[in-house]
């Protein structure tokens, strides 16, 4: 018995040495965070036949993410295979007046709020309204999506 509670003093003084033979530092951890953005979207819009003077329309689905406010620009990039194509391609800004796409990138969908980590589905609406002045055969437009900082 007295071997126990010897055994028992001397761990009860082993504990409260251990708390005073101890050591600690504090370090302080600077994170910046920038701003980003990403966006996904299919690799083709595929436009119905058209006959000249016809119009043809096509929604087009991209995923945003941003951690700012953001607008979403379109441009084309080059005509690829369309060097013939006169018709005009056309895209609805958010949602509304239509515009004609250029090799510039023009503001489609502006002054969004920052997305989160789950990201924004964005319907763009595009269109297309043939010319007799169009190449028979099929024609291809690279089309580039540019996410950007809220102006």
């Amino acid at each position: 018995m007295r071997k126990l509670v010897f055994l028992g003093l001397f761990t009860l003084a082993l504990i409260a040495l251990s708390g005073i033979c101890h050591s600690s530092g504090l370090v302080i951890f600077e994170i910046e965070v920038i701003s980003g953005f990403t966006v996904s979207n299919p690799e083709n819009l595929v436009f119905d036949a058209v006959a000249p003077g016809q119009t043809s329309n096509r929604d087009l689905t991209v995923k945003v993410w941003s951690n700012i406010e953001w607008d979403l620009l379109v441009s084309f990039v080059e005509k690829g295979e369309s060097e013939d194509l006169s018709g005009e391609v056309e895209f609805s800004k958010n949602g509304g007046i239509w515009q004609r796409l250029t090799n510039m990138g023009l503001p489609a969908v502006t002054n969004q709020l920052p997305t989160g980590a789950a990201g924004r589905e964005v319907v763009l609406p595009f269109r297309f309204t043939s010319s007799y002045d169009d190449a028979l055969g099929s024609h291809s437009l690279q089309v580039e999506l540019t996410v950007a900082p809220a102006i």
